[in-house]
């Protein structure tokens, strides 16, 4: 499984925290970075991100930081400073790099699964002026996988999100852009071995136990 984060840093978000020890002048003076990270790295790094997330939600940065966002965004922060620093990140040192829209790509195509459109990559394709052919060589080059890879994962991880939340196969099937219930239900089962009611059932069971 693959999963996506794009983050935007900003020096004014930095000034809010004073003294912090990580120096990201390399970092914010670059267009675009992108980081691969592995399987195990993932795994440190996801529930950092999701509580951040959790933390932030509603926050406008118009004033002083919460102490406890403060804390998780310095380690999230320091998480991918210290993967820089081992040579992880992918660098385009301005927006001239011809490659620079494959974030905005990535960006795009997070944005139309969360809003439920259909997302193809003929239509990301057209959204940036290239051929389909183009856009799969250049994301394939940069994050080395194929760019369906990414939108499968990206509608795979709202569609558990949603049934989690207990949402019938028709009404995530609507909210990711599938054609149809029956395309969505078979979408599943290839990714997860199971049908998204055993999925929903499961999480329901996991959730009664906590």
């Amino acid at each position: 499984p693959y999963r996506f984060y794009v983050a935007n840093f900003h020096q004014s978000v930095l000034d809010m925290m004073p003294n912090h020890p990580i120096c990201t002048e390399k970092c914010l003076e670059m267009g675009t970075t992108v980081i691969p990270i592995d399987a195990q790295q993932l795994s440190l790094f996801v529930p950092l991100m999701e509580r951040l997330a959790v933390l932030s939600d509603g926050y406008t940065y118009e004033s002083s930081m919460p102490p406890l966002m403060s804390v998780y965004f310095m380690t999230v922060l320091g998480y991918i400073y210290e993967l820089i620093k081992e040579g992880k990140g992918i660098f385009f040192s301005s927006e001239s790099d011809e490659q620079i829209y494959i974030s905005k790509v990535i960006e795009k195509a997070i944005v139309a699964v969360e809003q439920g459109e259909t997302v193809s990559v003929t239509k990301l394709a057209d959204m940036f002026h290239v051929s389909v052919t183009k856009l799969s060589k250049d994301f394939k080059k940069i994050t080395d996988m194929p760019i369906k890879n990414m939108i499968d994962a990206l509608r795979l991880e709202r569609a558990k999100k949603l049934l989690t939340n207990g949402l019938s196969s028709g009404e995530v099937a609507e909210k990711c852009g599938f054609s149809s219930t029956n395309y969505f239900i078979q979408f599943f089962n290839r990714h997860t071995n199971m049908s998204p009611g055993a999925y929903r059932q499961l999480k329901r069971e996991a959730n009664v136990k906590k």
